[in-house]
């Protein structure tokens, strides 16, 4: 299933009038990578999902036309670093000094990297770009490296313009409809299914990305699939729900 960026889908099934609370961006083509960014308004939480090539360094700058100073970049060589540019105009980000990302998921597959990455819409760190929730478009730059060093100069680069759209708070898509409870749970979680969804796979991951399980469901379409997580230490862990066609993340807490 697609990544569900740990927000409540429950508001959206309980009253179809209330306001939307899901804002995203299309999969926008960037070069030879894409980039989509969801807004999560009950969590405050910013979604970040790159694709690109798997041997090559990705970056975006958020709020920018250019390498301009103090704006907020995320980019991934061989992990994932918080950066922002210098003051000066064409000079390489600098790392910040608190990493304030979280690599929710990083998949290769044949070529391809996909990264999911989220945090907060204002982290408190000055170098970080604050996410309007109610914000029409966003400018973003970005850059593709020949390698995975991010110390080489990019291959490719450009700008892009991302546009936000609301999602209906009746559209039963993948992101919007899957239900986690109880959660915080204390071993088991029910993944609720109202809008009969064909699942496939659910994979647990820890919050370093470390792929813990896997359940193969064989595209099952039950409204309930009950996992049993008492094997599972306390702590914050992402449970990545795939169809045929998408994928949703559902942030789960063992208390």
């Amino acid at each position: 299933m697609k990544k569900n960026y740990s927000f409540l889908a429950l508001a959206f099934l309980v009253c179809a009038t209330a306001t939307a609370q899901i804002r995203e961006t299309a999969v926008t083509t960037i070069g030879s990578m894409t980039v989509k960014i969801s807004l999560d308004q009950p969590t405050s939480t910013a979604t970040i999902t790159l694709t690109g090539p798997a041997s090559r360094w990705m970056s975006i700058g958020l709020d920018c036309s250019s390498m301009a100073g103090n704006k907020d970049v995320i980019s991934y060589g061989t992990s994932l670093l918080d950066r922002s540019f210098s003051t000066s105009t064409h000079v390489q980000p600098i790392t910040d000094a608190v990493n304030n990302l979280t690599l929710v998921s990083n998949t290769v597959a044949g070529t391809t990297r996909t990264l999911v990455v989220s945090r907060a819409f204002n982290t408190g760190d000055s170098n970080d770009y604050v996410f309007d929730f109610n914000a029409s478009a966003l400018n973003i730059v970005w850059g593709l490296g020949p390698g995975t060093d991010l110390s080489v100069k990019h291959s490719s680069k450009g700008i892009a313009t991302l546009n936000f759209s609301t999602l209906s708070t009746d559209e039963f898509t993948l992101a919007n409809s899957l239900l986690v409870s109880p959660n915080p749970s204390t071993g088991l979680v029910t993944i609720q299914n109202p809008a009969n969804l064909r699942i496939q796979t659910l994979s647990l991951f820890d919050n370093q990305a470390k792929l813990l399980k896997v359940w193969n469901l064989q595209a099952e379409n039950a409204l309930n699939t009950t996992l049993d997580l008492n094997d599972i230490a306390k702590g914050v862990y992402y449970l990545e729900v795939s169809t045929a066609t998408d994928k949703s993340v559902k942030k789960i807490i063992l208390n």
